[in-house]
């Protein structure tokens, strides 16, 4: 009986974590969109949420998909830290500077093109949605730090 029951939990086990890689693995697949379902994903959210036409449309994925490396809502793998180096170090303050300055200067590059492809109404529906955007991810960029590393303009 001792044998019997021990085997059965000795199987049990053994189902329970091969249907645990299983649903991990699955996971990982949702997880893993490549580059240009998300150039598509979002050029089919712009649309939807501006009501643009099917030119407007086109135009719109192929700005997308020129500022794909460019600006960081667009980049792949976003469940891996971007600002990290190899072997996971910090890159310095200089650099990460430099990022955002680039960073920035795509963005208005971007914003610059995309106002040849919308309306008046549609440019100040998507600056709405970005003005909105920003609030609900807050003030990531603003603020200054004191010495003890705490912000100062709260």
């Amino acid at each position: 009986m001792k044998r019997i029951f021990m085997f059965l939990v000795a199987a049990l086990m053994a189902c329970t974590t091969t249907f645990a890689q299983s649903q991990n693995e699955k996971v990982q697949e949702r997880k893993a969109v490549d580059k240009t379902q998300l150039i598509k994903m979002r050029t089919e959210a712009m649309v939807k949420q501006l009501g643009l036409n099917e030119a407007q449309a086109e135009k719109l994925l192929a700005l997308n998909t020129e500022y794909a490396d460019k600006l960081p809502g667009m980049r792949g793998n976003r469940g891996q830290r971007g600002n990290r180096g190899q072997g996971g170090e910090r890159p310095s303050s200089e650099e990460m500077q430099k990022k955002m300055q680039e960073s920035k200067a795509a963005m208005v590059a971007y914003n610059t093109k995309l106002k040849t492809i919308l309306t008046e109404e549609q440019m100040a529906k998507y600056t709405e949605m970005q003005k909105s955007r920003a609030q609900r991810g807050g003030n990531r960029q603003g603020g200054t730090r004191g010495q003890d590393g705490n912000r100062t303009d709260k």
